[in-house]
Order: structure tokens, then C-alpha cells, then sequence
């Protein structure tokens, strides 16, 4: 296994053969080559711990466990013991303490962008969406890149939505969320759809149908193109929310002219055009706006 610095380090190579016997089931060689190699280096972290997983895998998970937390107690920072210590807590149902070996990891190494992803990852494998929001907003001041920002704001969405009080979505997570992505729209720097796609969920859950309709029309609404006619249908749905019946009678129209063979229009065109009946509409004369 290659370091991921410009030299490999001797320890990879000294754990290989462990790795390849958990990789091939030969969980009895695994323990075996683990207790090998602690004969000669005691102090190798990982070993323990692969030796660890081999003793799940039989079976001994009390005893797997013990040999587990020996080395979390130290607090690594080598990668290829976080990452083997991942394994085993999964592998024992065990995502919380996922969370708190990378909590301890941080501190240790503040400035690690990986350490600090694996932590809201971690956070987020357990539903703890106050906490991700903050390693969320943690890792965007180390390296300010969207995703990072866009996950706090999410965690926020996720806080929403999982409140047992709606009126705290509705007055705090909500128009949180809602604010940090309006200072990213200000700045211009909305990069992704799934930003605009967040987005247009905040203002949606908010009641915000007009604003959400301004966004999808606007130059962000560009930005949502994965799916097929994303933006005309949202400006649908939208529409009938409004009860703005004459544009969503005119865009269902435009569509179908388009698209003769999608059904998926033809509801829309004619619920709006019973409506506009009801409602004796007609069209405005020329130069009327």
C-alpha cells in the first residue's frame, strides 16, 4: 500500500500481507501476522487493529473491541489507523465512535481538510446535524471551497426538517439557511445546480413560491439542466401554487407543442385552462400588459 506522501512509508509495506489476508477471508492469518509483526514493532497502531478486525470477523468481538480501543485511546493521526478503525466500527454497528476518533483527530491536526471531511461524514452517519453543520462551516474557513459552505447550509435544511418544533424551522434553521445562500448569490458564487436545487428548497419549504419562481426564471434557474425539463416544471408547480393560471396555461402549452407525446403535460394544461373558464379569463388585447 503506496503512502499518500512522495515516500512510501515502511509500514505499509510491513502491513500489506495483513490487508491481504483480511481482503481474501483468511481471518485466523490475518490475527497471526498481526501478532508477528506486534512481536517486532509494539507500537504499530494499525497492526493492532487489523488484528482487531480479523477477531471481529471470528467472532471475538469483545475481545476485538478492547484491542480496538487500546490504540483509539491514544488519539491517532496515521491515516492507516483511522482508516482501519473505520472499518472495525462499522463493522460493529459502531458510527459513533467513527465520529469521536475524528473529533480527537482535528484537534491534533486542525488544518487536515480530509481529517475534517471524514468528521462531518461521520457526524452525518449518526444524524447529528447541529454538529455537521458546524464541521461543515469549520472546514469551508480551512479551504473555502462550495461543497464545504453548502454542507453547513444543508445541515441546517436537515435541522429543519427534522424539528419537532415547526415553528423553530420556520424561524430560525430555515431563514438561516436561507440567508448564507443569498450571500453566496450576492457574491456570485453559485457554482453547482445542486446549489440552486438547495436553494430552491429553502425558499420552498419557507412559502417563499414567488422568490422560488424569481430563482427558477432568473440566470440560477440555467443551472438545472440534469433532468429533463427541470426548470419548466418546477415554474409549473409553481404556477398552480400561485394560481397564476394564464402562465401556467401558457407554459403547459409551449411544452406540449414541443413535446405532443408527454403526458405529463396535459394535466397541467387542462386543469389550468378549467380554471381560466371559471374564471371567464381572456387574453389581455395587444399592448395590454
Amino acid at each position: 500500500m503506496a503512502a499518500r506522501g512522495h515516500v512510501q512509508d515502511p509500514n505499509d509495506r510491513r502491513l500489506r500481507p495483513i490487508y491481504d489476508y483480511l481482503d481474501n477471508g483468511n481471518n485466523k492469518m490475518a490475527i497471526q501476522q498481526a501478532d508477528k509483526l506486534l512481536k517486532k514493532h509494539k507500537d504499530l497502531h494499525c497492526a493492532k487493529v487489523l488484528k482487531a478486525i480479523g477477531l471481529q470477523r471470528t467472532g471475538k468481538q469483545d475481545e476485538a473491541f478492547t484491542l480496538a480501543q487500546e490504540v483509539a485511546t491514544l488519539e491517532p493521526t496515521d491515516d492507516n489507523s483511522l482508516q482501519a478503525l473505520t472499518i472495525l466500527y462499522r463493522e460493529m454497528h459502531r458510527p459513533e465512535l467513527v465520529a469521536k476518533l475524528y473529533e480527537a483527530a482535528v484537534k491534533k491536526v486542525p488544518l487536515s481538510e480530509e481529517y475534517h471531511s471524514h468528521l462531518f461524514m461521520a457526524y452525518a452517519r449518526v444524524g447529528e446535524y447541529k454538529k455537521m453543520q458546524q464541521a461543515g462551516m469549520a472546514l469551508y474557513k480551512i479551504v473555502p471551497k462550495n461543497p464545504y459552505y453548502f454542507w453547513s447550509v444543508m445541515s441546517l435544511v436537515m435541522q429543519a426538517i427534522s424539528a419537532q418544533d415547526e415553528k423553530l424551522a420556520q424561524t430560525m434553521f430555515l431563514p438561516l439557511a436561507e440567508r448564507m445562500v443569498e450571500k453566496m448569490v450576492k457574491e456570485e458564487k453559485i457554482e453547482a445546480e445542486a446549489e440552486v436545487q438547495l436553494y430552491f428548497m429553502i425558499l420552498e419549504r419557507l412559502g417563499k413560491c414567488v422568490e422560488a419562481l424569481d430563482v427558477i426564471r432568473g440566470p440560477l434557474g440555467e443551472k438545472l439542466t440534469s433532468e429533463l425539463q427541470s426548470r419548466e416544471n418546477k415554474c409549473m408547480m409553481l404556477y398552480q401554487r400561485l394560481q397564476r393560471w394564464p402562465e401556467c396555461n401558457a407554459l403547459a402549452h409551449k411544452l406540449l407543442l414541443k413535446n405532443p407525446d408527454d403526458w405529463q403535460f396535459y394535466p397541467s394544461y387542462f386543469d389550468s385552462l378549467f380554471h381560466l373558464i371559471d374564471q371567464s379569463w381572456s387574453p389581455p388585447e395587444e399592448g395590454e400588459q
